[in-house]
């Protein structure tokens, strides 16, 4: 800045006085930033004035940093090593907090953790993109496949573009398949993606008894019981090394916070992750309002500061007695948060509900960048498995879509089986 003042402007936008430790570089940059703020000429000279006592010995440093800069061309690299070096010391200081408390709670250990959590996010804060160097991204980024989230229906992965970064939410009413949904989107996404399933409320053991009964198209029942058939463990063995190369994870977590999943999250480098469910997630606040906000906006900040796509399941509030109808984006439980962070927001509910059998209804309420729209799924419960209904598709009255969306639906001939592979066993036609 001092051999170019042309530099100041994104040297100020960038760095924060808090980057520089050193006294004498941080007095410098202060008053480069207020001259730059005041419309001032910057120079050697105006910049010893303006700081707080000029001496022989600030006037040497400045002519010493001069001298050991020989051109402004690696301005951006530098400036990425003054920010990497400044979370470096802020960690060691929370780290030599942690060990000069002697004494600390869990609660303590959390907040510090937290505190670390943030610092490795690395979060960019403010960036520019000129109209020039946005049309040289765009026509780079043409060159190149788009990789979205697969999800393993032909609905979701024609309709939606998620991608890392975004934050999803999948809510339903209790007991009409969110968790057993959500598990077949995880183990699909597991073929080409690292991916853990936070479960705040349910066994890795169950659910993973879940997840090879679909696979494996074996009665989930028969399994609990301990009444499996020979052809029962025949179909268990066929899928068992499929099921095996799956990079999905498990993880029990009743008294996690979103620090705590977040750090989990970095250590495993998963690239999806699923939360069962939001509010379960321990969270400050006094009210489950209070708290829910909360957890919405930490999870959305975390999806977008590290690019893992988090999909967080939620309960939906039913509706009053008497009243049966499909639920909106206000049904969303807790807080009207969870609906404005949200990149998608997806329900999966009972067509008829209080009817056991009912098909259920997959719908995509919010999309930020596509389509919304609704498809049937047949569920047996059985095997925990989901299957398009292509015979009944439903017909419903088109209605203008918030933010000016285009509808979508399933179309006639397409793949009825969401996850076509894992029902292909020893050319046995699949449980309906």
């Amino acid at each position: 800045m001092l051999i170019d003042a042309n530099t100041v402007g994104d040297v100020v936008t960038v760095l924060r006085l808090e980057d520089f430790t050193d006294p004498t570089g941080r007095e410098v940059f202060l008053a480069i930033r207020e001259l730059y703020l005041s419309d001032e000429k910057i120079d050697p000279v105006t910049v010893l004035h303006k700081m707080e006592a000029p001496s022989p010995e600030r006037r040497q440093y400045l002519l010493r940093v001069m001298d050991e800069t020989p051109t402004t061309a690696n301005l951006r690299e530098w400036m990425a090593i003054v920010r990497e070096q400044a979370g470096v010391r802020a960690a060691q200081s929370v780290g030599l907090e942690l060990i000069s408390e002697g004494t600390v709670t869990m609660e303590q250990v959390r907040e510090i953790v937290g505190r670390l959590n943030g610092l490795i996010a690395d979060s960019p804060g403010v960036e520019c993109l000129s109209m020039e160097q946005g049309i040289l991204n765009f026509y780079e980024e043409l060159e190149r496949t788009p990789q979205y989230v697969p999800w393993g229906i032909d609905f979701l992965d024609s309709g939606l573009t998620a991608e890392a970064s975004d934050y999803v939410v999948l809510g339903g009413y209790p007991s009409d398949g969110k968790t057993a949904l959500a598990l077949s989107m995880a183990y699909h996404q597991a073929r080409s993606l690292r991916v853990g399933f936070f479960s705040l409320e349910t066994k890795n053991s169950k659910l993973f008894n879940r997840v090879f009964s679909s696979a494996a198209q074996v009665s989930g029942v028969r399994i609990k019981h301990r009444a499996l058939t020979e052809r029962d463990y025949d179909l268990l063995a066929c899928k068992s090394e499929k099921v095996r190369s799956r990079r999905l994870s498990l993880i029990r977590s009743s008294s996690m916070t979103v620090e705590d999943i977040a750090s989990y999250t970095r250590a495993k480098r998963f690239e999806v992750i699923y939360i069962d469910y939001l509010t379960l997630i321990q969270a400050p606040g006094r009210t489950e309002f209070e708290q829910a906000t909360y957890i919405s906006k930490a999870l959305h900040r975390f999806a977008q500061d590290t690019g893992v796509t988090v999909v967080a399941l939620s309960q939906l509030s039913r509706p009053e007695s008497g009243k049966v109808k499909p639920p909106t984006l206000a049904s969303l439980r807790s807080s009207g948060q969870i609906e404005q962070d949200a990149d998608i927001v997806m329900f999966v509910y009972r067509e008829e509900p209080g009817r056991l059998r009912s098909r259920r209804i997959l719908a995509v309420e919010k999309n930020k960048e596509g389509e919304t729209g609704r498809v049937p799924l047949l569920f047996n419960g059985e095997t925990q498995t989901f299957r398009v209904d292509t015979n009944g598709l439903i017909k419903s009255k088109r209605e203008e879509p918030e933010y000016k969306q285009q509808s979508f639906y399933e179309l006639p001939g397409s793949e009825p089986l969401p996850w076509e592979e894992e029902y292909d066993h020893i050319g046995a036609a699949p449980n309906t």
